[in-house]
């Protein structure tokens, strides 16, 4: 009688994949668009490419009617991906060799240099341009040029790039557009939407998010600064501390320095005229706490030889996440840079360290507050140097 084979030992399991890169991909899914201000959401990214298609579409049909069609026209895949606002500068004629996605990068790259004749090189000499999804707001370089200069002028915007869409004759840039106010700084999101022919833009779609303003604060926005800053310090300090230790806290250290609002040093963002965050950078001894928190004087910091103060951010919980703590520790560094400072440190509650830390601070000390009814909080002193 035979005896039976063995099994056959099993294979040994396959090396686990390496590690992935961590360098970005070149492409993105709609579903993984950046957040930021999360106003133009994918779905209605999508909606505004099916509208600006159903626009080229309509021009193309008319065409057709008059143009026998080419042969071997270059078609350039859909795509959505990330690029950097930094490009090659190009000279731009009747060059049908340079794809679309080139020329519009070369457009943002005059848009952030302010470079009002070169943008008009870019454009067609008939070209237009449309609040999307038809309203006309210029035509030709005379009316586009001034456009371009007078927003220049008015706000120096600097356009910063999300993601990219290019399909076809089309390419979508979704963008931030950051600017200057008198009192502060502004944001805005935006979908453009570019129609390049041979090798310049056509047609401009403009679709604008709501204005996020940055201004400074003023004593009639305490109230509402100090109504938000106890939603704040509650529900966004879930995860991070308990709920004792956030409502004591809240209850006995957060709050308005209203000496910050005196100085000019404390500013609020708003979007649609609502307050979504508050916060600010002090030249004055304290750490932290509100008024009810201080006793004695509040001396000045000798730029030269002391760090200058950041004070906590609030941001209205619905709001959080989408870039507004780092749109005020911008704001803040550069004010207190302006004013001689080269350090800065804080006192941070542990739900706001990881902003701190992916805005460059760094730990040096950690250490806990005592507060009433024997609760213990932890808290981290972080230092950058400007």
């Amino acid at each position: 009688m035979p005896t039976e084979r063995p099994p056959k030992p099993k294979p040994p399991p396959p090396p686990p994949p390496p590690p992935s890169s961590p360098r970005r991909s070149s492409t993105l899914s709609l579903s993984r668009l950046p957040s930021h201000f999360m106003i133009f959401t994918p779905a209605a990214i999508v909606r505004l490419i099916v509208d600006a298609s159903r626009c080229l579409l309509r021009r193309i049909l008319l065409l057709s009617q008059q143009t026998a069609p080419r042969q071997g026209r270059q078609c350039y895949p859909l795509q959505l991906s990330t690029h950097s606002t930094t490009g090659t500068r190009m000279a731009l004629g009747n060059d049908t060799r340079i794809s679309p996605t080139a020329v519009v990068q070369a457009q943002l790259d005059a848009y952030n240099a302010h470079d009002v004749a070169a943008l008009l090189a870019i454009y067609a000499d008939d070209a237009q341009q449309f609040e999307h999804p038809d309203t006309l707001l210029a035509t030709g370089g005379a009316q586009i040029g001034p456009r371009f200069t007078a927003r220049f002028a008015a706000s120096r915007p600097r356009a910063q790039l999300l993601n990219r869409i290019a399909c076809g004759k089309l390419v979508i840039d979704h963008e931030i557009v950051h600017g200057d106010t008198p009192d502060g700084v502004s944001a805005q999101e935006l979908v453009a939407t570019y129609e390049v022919v041979q090798g310049r833009i056509a047609r401009a779609w403009f679709s604008f998010g709501p204005l996020t303003r940055l201004r400074v604060a003023l004593p009639a926005d305490v109230p509402g600064m100090n109504a938000l800053i106890a939603r704040s310090g509650v529900e966004l300090s879930a995860g991070f501390y308990t709920q004792e230790q956030a409502q004591a806290v809240t209850r006995h250290v957060f709050g308005v320095d209203t000496q910050l609002v005196a100085d000019q040093t404390y500013f609020v963002i708003e979007r649609d005229d609502a307050m979504l965050a508050c916060g600010g950078w002090s030249r004055r001894a304290t750490l932290y706490g509100a008024d009810r928190a201080k006793s004695g004087p509040d001396p000045l910091l000798d730029p030269a030889s002391q760090p200058g103060r950041i004070r906590a951010f609030f941001v209205e919980p619905a709001a959080a996440r989408q870039g507004l703590g780092s749109m005020l520790m911008r704001h803040c560094e550069r004010q207190a840079q302006a004013a001689g400072f080269g350090v800065l440190e804080l006192a941070a509650t542990l739900p706001g360290v990881p902003l701190y830390l992916a805005c460059g601070f760094a730990v040096i000390e950690e250490f806990h507050l005592d507060l009433p009814d024997d609760i213990k909080l932890p808290l981290a002193r972080m230092h950058k140097r400007l």
